[in-house]
């Protein structure tokens, strides 16, 4: 299948994960794209990665910047 650059995403929660001393928080991401179902689970930090894989999924389209903290 070719993709048509239809997304649609959203941030459906936030689960605090507590472990070795560290506390972070996990976002939950889900949407849909013409190529199927998202429904990943993301730290913050990794969601600079994450923008870089929509970055090539969506050549040519407004990818909005990683909002603050």
């Amino acid at each position: 299948r070719v993709n048509d650059g239809n997304m649609q995403l959203a941030i459906s929660g936030i689960e605090l994960i507590k472990g070795s001393g560290r506390n972070h928080n996990v976002y939950r991401i889900k949407g849909y794209d013409s190529l199927g179902e998202i429904d990943i689970s993301r730290r913050y930090k990794e969601f600079y990665l994450f923008r870089d894989v929509l970055f090539n999924r969506y050549p040519g389209i407004f990818i909005p910047p990683v909002p603050p903290k």
